[in-house]
């Protein structure tokens, strides 16, 4: 079986992937019950388990369980290979690190198998429901009192979060996941038969003694997270009410070796799906980064350079690195696969533009080294859940409080200019603006019928909220030593030159412009680095 077949990319704007088949729910419910058989009451009665679907993502689709006089859900999520075994890897490891290293409120995994080629045919996970309901369900009815109290309490959790500090950039695993199979080649590169070994089986980790840390596979480089982290942990407690953190001393790697590693493997089957026992899993390790840029429209498919990197200039020339692979080599892919039409490419129009687009991608990497010239070699990175938006955050539906944050998935270690921003949920599109006096809270009850009212509230109340945020985080951090924050014009310009390289083949035009309008900034920002910048852009 070939991921290829198990996903498709939509013909839109967004081009978010899609399922090609339906699921069989026979099939979910078997091997629900067949891992939820030491958590219900036994002997477990067939009759008094239900499972019925209950919500979908962009990747995921979720089943929620039930067992008759049981307290406890379950959600059983199944998942389209984007990121064939990684993204389900580092989903579950960074749940397990949160639950055995902090006390942010997240699901408790059961059960889970990364290796699509299974009875289910896709990739999936069983946890625990966490109670409560949606922020986005109960905001209409919070007072406003209510509504800064839980942004002080989500800036306490998004503290918590920047406490504990990491020497590389990537997303989190466990050690397990790279060890190297028996008699498995290394890995070569994606779609092809070397992967760095994924052969922690498990039946029943209640009888699985602690295993020594597993050898790694040396064609993935990782980061060991377990000597930092240990020391940080009581520490990390402790910082919420003081703002104090200290870190260890940073483990040095060549940041040039990144550059010349191989893609990682593809996934191989593991005979048994995998149960959540944190020790016998080695440990917690930053691996390769999972992010759009490596696997939108079967990038998955390219080499390149997916880390971990030891600094933000490495990160962002490893994503402009991969848009060059994508230009040169994508259509290749895609055409072998019928795929172009699919993934709403105009043929012509990508001819005509990738000149364009190589030499816009090779003038984003000239300036980089500008765009980084003051970043700190001894710098931390930091944990960074990217979409904290009103359906993520559970809250109780009395006291407001929250019990939960969900939606992992996508959680990485980044540069502290990519976690600096304002959670989702109070960002607006088109902010409030000005000291105009507090808009009147209009009716919900007719929404169609107030929309001008109710969008001035929505305004007024996202910029006041975002000020009471910034204002919490800055008194938690007051004494951290990131509290030095980079200057907000170098961390805005590194958050543009993210968004914009991935312009690069969506938005070839707006990417233009973004160069050209940062070119002009940045000789106004320094003289000298400035007239470098104009002469580059010239000549390209």
């Amino acid at each position: 079986m070939t991921h290829r077949y198990l996903i498709r990319w939509q013909e839109n704007f967004n081009r978010m992937p899609e399922w090609v088949r339906q699921l069989d729910e026979t099939t979910i419910r078997s091997i629900a019950k067949r891992h939820l058989a030491c958590e219900l009451p036994s002997p477990l009665d067939d009759g008094s388990l239900d499972l019925k679907f209950f919500t979908e993502g962009a990747h995921n689709k979720l089943y929620l369980i039930s067992y008759a006089n049981h307290h406890t859900e379950y959600l059983f999520r199944v998942s389209l290979p984007v990121e064939p075994y990684f993204k389900t890897e580092s989903e579950v490891a960074t749940l397990a690190f949160l639950r055995s290293k902090t006390s942010i409120p997240v699901a408790r995994v059961i059960a889970w198998d990364s290796d699509f080629d299974n009875e289910l045919g896709f990739e999936w996970l069983l946890m625990e429901r966490i109670r409560g309901v949606t922020l986005q369900s109960v905001w209409r009815e919070m007072s406003w009192r209510e509504k800064t109290m839980l942004t002080t309490e989500l800036a306490g959790i998004i503290k918590r979060l920047r406490d504990i500090k990491f020497d590389r950039i990537g997303s989190l695993y466990f050690k397990s996941a790279f060890e190297k199979e028996p008699g498995m080649p290394n890995a070569r590169g994606y779609g092809q038969e070397g992967f760095p070994s994924r052969a922690w089986e498990k039946k029943d980790t209640r009888d699985l003694e602690p295993s020594t840390p597993p050898p790694m596979d040396h064609s993935v480089q990782t980061l060991d997270t377990d000597g930092l982290i240990d020391e940080q942990e009581s520490q990390a407690q402790a910082v919420v009410g003081s703002g104090k953190t200290t870190t260890e001393s940073e483990t040095h790697n060549d940041e040039n070796s990144t550059s010349k590693k191989p893609a990682v493997g593809m996934a191989r089957r593991a005979r048994h799906p995998k149960r959540t026992d944190y020790d016998s899993l080695g440990g917690f390790t930053v691996g390769p980064l999972f992010d759009r840029i490596f696997y939108m429209d079967d990038r998955v498919y390219l080499p390149g350079d997916r880390g971990p990197y030891g600094s933000s200039e490495g990160m962002l020339r490893a994503e402009v690195n991969m848009q060059l692979e994508w230009i040169k080599n994508g259509r290749s892919i895609m055409h072998s696969k019928e795929l172009l039409s699919e993934a709403g490419y105009c043929e012509d129009d990508f001819e005509q533009e990738a000149p364009t687009m190589e030499i816009l991608s090779h003038t984003f990497l000239k300036i980089l080294p500008h765009i980084c010239e003051h970043e700190k070699p001894e710098q931390r990175f930091i944990l960074q859940h990217h979409d904290l938006h009103a359906s993520n955050i559970l809250v109780d539906p009395t006291s407001y409080r929250i019990t939960g944050i969900v939606d992992w998935e996508m959680t990485c270690v980044v540069p502290t200019w990519m976690a600096s921003t304002h959670p989702v949920f109070l960002q607006d599109i088109d902010p409030f603006i000005g000291d105009e006096a507090e808009p009147p809270i209009p009716s919900y009850e007719h929404e169609h019928d107030d929309k001008v009212a109710i969008m001035k509230r929505d305004r007024w109340e996202s910029k006041k909220l975002r000020d009471h945020f910034d204002r919490t985080i800055q008194s938690l951090i007051a004494d951290d030593d990131v509290s030095a924050a980079e200057d907000d014009w170098e961390a805005e310009t590194k958050r543009n030159f993210k968004l914009y390289a991935w312009e690069l083949t969506e938005n070839t035009k707006w990417a233009g412009d973004w160069l050209r309008e940062i070119m002009l900034a940045l000789e106004d920002w320094s003289l000298r680095r400035g007239r470098t910048c104009r002469r580059l852009i010239v000549e390209s």
